[in-house]
């Protein structure tokens, strides 16, 4: 899963588009085969060996690009759109909510519907998906990316689980962040979006405690350290991209993921078009904000 580096992580489609996405998403995987297959090559048995190339052959087949989230996990982690498309990620954080970028529900966007467990933009049948009556963007979002975040309420309760929100305490202990989104894939083309992806990255730049001297790295990243903190780094190539826009970031807390970040922009000082790493919006910093919103409900 890689990142832009552009201002934020939305994506609308053009006319090419969908061919385009469908061979991402035909192709997308590559990287897993060809580990698999490496891995394999080591077998003892033969028979084992040629019986799993075939398998690694009809992977082939159907899938190209980063590492796909394996089937079903976060199924909490929703695709967000309008009734033509899809252009943002979100996590479920209350059966009737949503969470996700200011910039996915404001300007010209206006994200009409959630799709969550699933794995792909291609409807199954398995799917869950609901419409979006209200996007509630916070009241001190700015379009230079201060408070990317906005709660999207649903017509109905999801049936799905709803993930947990990481406390400070918690959050402030980790070292690395896990994303998850729908977005692009290859830092160079609008391709690959659509397709459930996960990257582990480190923690470049985090207030942990009150006195943690942040002035310097928040000037040249043009993040806010009290409400924000940037994963990853320059050179690193694991991301997120346009289309992650307001999904998941997560920390490990015992043997449960919960959400301690939402992808809002690249940091001021990126070069690559992705993969020089991020700014996330803090859950935790938006607490007082998201229960006062939930308990209305």
């Amino acid at each position: 899963m890689a990142r832009c580096g552009c201002r934020d992580r939305t994506t609308r489609d053009d006319p090419a588009r969908p061919a385009l996405r469908r061979l991402a998403r035909d192709l997308s995987g590559l990287a897993d085969v060809l580990a698999d297959v490496l891995a394999d090559a080591a077998l003892d048995d033969r028979a084992d060996r040629a019986a799993r190339a075939l398998a690694q052959a009809d992977r082939l087949a159907r899938i190209v690009g980063g590492r796909r989230v394996p089937p079903g996990a976060f199924p909490e982690c929703a695709l967000v759109g309008d009734d033509d498309e899809f252009f943002c990620t979100g996590p479920l954080v209350h059966p009737r909510d949503v969470l996700s970028a200011a910039h996915c529900a404001a300007g010209g966007a206006r994200p009409t519907r959630v799709r969550l467990a699933c794995d792909t933009d291609v409807a199954a049948g398995t799917e869950e998906e609901v419409r979006v009556v209200r996007a509630r963007v916070h009241p001190r979002y700015r379009e230079d990316g201060a408070n990317d975040v906005a709660l999207l309420v649903l017509a109905r309760p999801a049936r799905t689980a709803p993930v947990r929100r990481a406390t400070t305490r918690e959050f402030v202990k980790a070292t690395s962040v896990r994303l998850v989104g729908f977005g692009y894939d290859d830092p160079d083309a609008s391709l690959g979006f659509g397709t459930k992806r996960q990257a582990d990255v480190p923690i470049g730049a985090l207030r942990r405690r009150p006195s943690d001297a942040l002035a310097a790295l928040a000037d040249r990243l043009e993040f806010d350290p009290a409400t924000e903190f940037v994963a990853g780094r320059k050179r690193l190539g694991r991301d997120t991209c346009n289309g992650d826009s307001g999904g998941p970031a997560y920390v490990k807390v015992g043997a449960r993921w919960k959400l301690a970040g939402v992808t809002s922009r690249a940091t001021a000082d990126a070069v690559a078009a992705c993969g020089d790493g991020g700014i996330y919006g803090r859950v935790d910093a938006h607490a007082a904000w998201l229960d006062h919103l939930l308990a209305a409900l």
